[in-house]
């Protein structure tokens, strides 16, 4: 039986040639009963669970409720940001000859 290790996901963008060559030994490890299938449904939250802070740890049922939080604070820090920017750009900074000539 092989060690779930040997199928760690990584970080970095593997070529299509080795990622098609997991997934070769995947199917195959899954159709021998080493792996257990692993239905869509899973994949996505094992994702969502990567995308959502704290979610590592998370029930699904608290994990689903933590990304409906997040998704709002997202949204208000969307806001915010869309302010700030709104503010710089109707206040376009001064040139640098009218700062002078008022020094002066």
């Amino acid at each position: 039986m092989q060690s779930r290790q040997n199928h760690r996901c990584t970080r970095s963008t593997p070529s299509s040639s080795l990622r098609s060559k997991r997934r070769r030994t995947r199917s195959a490890a899954a159709l021998h009963g080493c792996v257990p299938p692993v239905s869509s449904v899973q994949k996505k939250v094992r994702k969502l669970r990567r995308l959502i802070p704290g979610g590592e740890g998370m029930n699904t049922d608290r994990l689903f409720l933590r990304t409906a939080d997040y998704i709002v604070q997202l949204r208000m820090q969307l806001h915010v940001l869309q302010a700030l920017s709104d503010v710089v750009c109707e206040d376009p900074a001064p040139d640098i000859a009218d700062l002078e000539a008022s020094v002066s």
